[in-house]
Formats: structure tokens, C-alpha cells, sequence
């Protein structure tokens, strides 16, 4: 997004939250405290900053259009009037937070700790006025990401666990033990299916690696995929299908229950990626250094005609169109040329058949050989075809030319004015000749001093 006001522009955003009810509603946090928020869809942006101490927001939540909740290591901090303003809610300045989850105005979780041994499960029913824990002590395993639902069930991640509650967060346990205890930052459920991503070597996350870990059976077995660079946001848009993001640009999509993942970050600068979220299978966001939004496919093409002008007979001419495939997909393109009873026109790249690379083009070169006097014409079909099958273009490119040859010459290669004196004029002339009935000189160059031509 290239609309975000100075200097949140710039920021590093964690999070990102659009509200269940109404998806023109869009609010994201990150480092220095950033909060950024939209009421129309991404169209324009407001940005707020948290007060001191707050710098690094790992979570944001909002319940409806004014009442809303902002985690991270510092603490978290609550806003009634949509994001523009927040206040400290956090329950004791001496300790480590991370993510938090509301189930209204009044009913939250926050989290906290846990590679140190010692995991915090913050919970309050007044909306922060006042606060009651649960710790845990499991050797190396943070805590990240909680999720609750209304009937009392919920679920958190930590590094290489997932983590239950019966009672909307007063008690938790293990649940699922999802592999090496190494940075899990988000845990996203449908149905039976979670994701995780993973960062990193050790339980803070740290390390140049990581990944996807995706249970299609509640957690009892899991599959897991690396991508070599530290993963921290996932998102499921049904039980098989997943998004995850990470550092280098990484944006990755599995349609299998994360059997595979293809990489599918085409229009992502050489930034990193900390969260991702997708409202349907066709509009997703994606943040971390900028804020980034999924586009459905486009193909397109702007000519829709190709003339070549007159050409004298033997000369052949060139020209060219690009072919733009706008999607993560690479698209298949069929060119076909038709009606060209002549053949005065032919393909000269691409292949008849081939593929455009995921936001990549194609050039397309024409070649117009008029094989005699006349006008011709002919039409260029281009079909493409998105790699999901979803999208097609098709367009007809009208391809003109004329052919003329010339029997037009002079009746000397050769003028000699002899003698010339200095300071003289000196008049000449030049028959022409022609043998086809029509044909004229229309134009000539002067020779002059000028031009270096005498």
C-alpha cells in the first residue's frame, strides 16, 4: 500500500486485524508503537502511536468499530474510539507479553514468558480493569498466540506446543506437541486443521531457519514443511488450504493440508514479512516491512491493432506488444494467427504455445513480409489461461499492411556540371520514368552544405 500516511509508512508492522463484521474496518501494529488503521478497505489510512513504553506490538484485536486491544512486550493497551487513541491496561510493568485474544469488550487473554521456563497466562473479565493468572512451568516452550471461542474452549501456541482451555482461558494444559521446541509465533484453526509457523533453532526464534507445521487431526499428527528462512504469520482459508509468511520476502500457499507449499510472493520488494491474514480464498493481506494486499489475477494486453503502414516489396518490418500477467500464477498463452490468406504475417515469438512467469510478461513480435502490391490484413487470437484455471483473456489483435513495389527511376545515376565557376548558379534537370500507370514521386532531399552532402 503506497497510501499510508508519513511516518507509518515506514513502520514494521506484526499484526494485522480486520474485523469479522465489517472488512472495510482494517487495523495493524507493529515496532515504535505504530498503529495504523482503515475505515474503507485500505482505500486511505490513519496512523496513531501507543504511549511509552510501548514499541514492540505483536497482537491487535478489535471487538467492533471503537472498542479494541493492542499486545506486545512491554505490555497491552486498549482503545474506545477505533484505534485513534490507546491507554495502559497491562497487568504489572515486570514482566515479558506477547499476543492476547478478546471474546468481547470485557472477556480476554493475554500471554507471556515461557522460554525462561515460566509460562504467564494473563485473564480478565473487565475489560483490563483488573487481571488474575495462571503460570505454567515448561522447560523452553514461549508463548505467542491465544484463540477463544464462546463456549469456553480455546487454544495457545508456544514454541513447540499447543496449549487448551475448557474455561475461556482461566486454566490451560498441553494439548499437541507439534515437534522441535523452536519459535512458534501464530496458530491459526479450521475445524480440525491448524497451522503454525516456525522461526528459527531455538525456542526465542533465533537462527536462520524455519518454516510450516500443518495437523489436519487436531493436532495429533502433524506435517512439516521448511522454507530455510524464519516464518512468523499463518493463516488458514479452509482446513486444506494455508498462507504463511516470513522473512526474505517469503510468501507461501499449500492446497494440500501443507503436504507442498508453493512460494507465491511475485509484487513483494525485498522486504521481510512478520503476518498475514485472508478474509476468502481471493482477498488477503500481508505486513511486515509495508503492508501488502492480494490482487486476483489480471491479463492483459494494450494493443488492439497492429499496423505496419506501407512497405516497399522486398522490406519486411517489426513490431511488438507485451502480454502482462498480473498474478501469482504463471499463465499459459496460446497465440494463433488467422485469416491471413496471404501470409503476409507471421509469429515470430513467443512459441504458439508457452507461459508467462508470475508477475511477468511476455513480448510478442510480429514480423509483415507483403508477398505483393495490395493491402492486407489479418487477426492475432491471444488466449491465456491463469494456473488455477480460474481467470481467461482472450483478445483479437487486428494486424494491417501494404505491400507496393516501385518501377520509379531516373534517367542518370549520374549528374556532371563541368566546369562550374565560383559564384555561378548553375540549373539542371532529371527525367523520370516509371512503368506502372499511378505512380509519382511524392518527396526528395536536398543536397546542401549543411548536411555534409556536398
Amino acid at each position: 500500500m503506497t497510501n499510508i500516511p508519513a511516518p507509518y509508512n515506514a513502520g514494521y508492522y506484526l499484526d494485522l486485524w480486520i474485523l469479522p463484521s465489517d472488512p472495510n474496518y482494517i487495523w495493524a501494529c507493529g515496532f515504535d508503537g505504530f498503529i495504523i488503521r482503515s475505515t474503507n478497505n485500505g482505500s486511505t489510512w490513519l496512523g496513531s502511536q501507543l504511549p511509552y513504553p510501548a514499541y514492540h506490538i505483536e497482537s491487535i484485536q478489535f471487538i467492533n468499530k471503537f472498542v479494541g486491544y493492542a499486545s506486545g512486550v512491554q505490555g497491552i493497551f486498549k482503545s474506545t474510539d477505533g484505534g485513534a487513541t490507546f491507554f495502559d491496561i497491562t497487568p504489572s510493568a515486570l514482566e515479558d507479553y506477547w499476543g492476547c485474544y478478546f471474546l468481547n469488550e470485557n472477556v480476554g487473554v493475554l500471554l507471556g514468558g515461557g522460554c525462561d521456563g515460566v509460562q504467564r497466562f494473563y485473564k480478565t473479565t473487565n475489560g483490563g480493569a483488573s487481571w488474575t493468572f495462571t503460570v505454567k512451568t515448561v522447560p523452553n516452550s514461549g508463548l505467542t498466540d491465544p484463540i477463544l471461542y464462546p463456549s469456553g474452549l480455546g487454544y495457545a501456541v508456544s514454541s513447540g506446543k499447543i496449549w487448551q482451555t475448557l474455561d475461556s482461558g482461566s486454566t490451560w494444559q498441553v494439548f499437541s506437541n507439534c515437534g522441535s521446541e523452536i519459535w512458534q509465533e501464530e496458530i491459526s484453526i479450521i475445524g480440525n486443521s491448524i497451522v503454525v509457523p516456525t522461526a528459527g533453532t531455538i525456542c526465542e526464534g533465533q537462527g536462520d531457519a524455519g518454516g510450516m507445521r500443518f495437523s489436519t487431526n487436531m493436532g495429533t499428527t502433524w506435517t512439516e514443511f521448511l522454507t530455510g528462512y524464519p516464518m512468523f504469520g499463518a493463516c488458514l482459508v479452509n482446513q486444506t488450504e494455508a498462507w504463511a509468511c516470513g522473512y526474505n520476502r517469503s510468501v507461501y500457499y499449500t492446497s494440500n493440508a501443507g503436504n507442498s507449499w508453493q512460494l507465491r510472493n511475485c509484487g513483494i520488494e525485498n522486504v521481510n514479512l512478520d503476518d498475514i491474514t485472508f478474509t476468502s480464498p481471493t482477498d488477503g493481506w500481508v505486513v511486515g516491512e509495508g503492508v501488502y494486499r492480494y490482487k486476483p489475477t489480471q491479463i492483459s494486453a494494450v494493443r488492439d491493432t497492429i499496423n505496419f503502414g506501407k512497405l516497399c516489396i522486398p522490406e519486411i518490418a517489426l513490431d511488438s506488444f507485451r502480454i502482462k500477467n498480473h498474478s501469482v500464477l504463471p499463465a499459459d498463452l496460446t497465440l494463433q494467427k488467422t485469416l491471413d490468406f496471404s501470409n503476409a504475417f507471421s509469429i515470430q515469438k513467443p512459441n504458439s504455445q508457452s507461459q508467462i512467469a508470475s508477475c511477468d510478461s511476455s513480448t510478442v513480435v510480429i514480423k509483415f513480409s507483403p508477398p505483393g502490391n495490395g493491402k492486407f490484413q489479418a487477426l492475432l487470437l491471444v488466449d491465456a489461461q491463469s494456473g488455477d484455471g480460474v481467470t481467461h483473456f482472450h483478445k483479437e489483435i487486428v494486424l494491417l499492411g501494404t505491400g507496393t513495389t516501385t518501377t520509379i527511376r531516373p534517367e542518370k545515376d549520374i549528374i556532371i556540371l563541368n566546369p562550374v565557376l565560383c559564384g555561378d548558379i548553375i540549373t539542371t534537370s532529371l527525367n523520370w520514368f516509371a512503368d506502372s500507370v499511378g505512380e509519382s514521386l511524392s518527396s526528395f532531399n536536398s543536397l546542401s552544405p549543411s548536411n555534409n552532402q556536398i
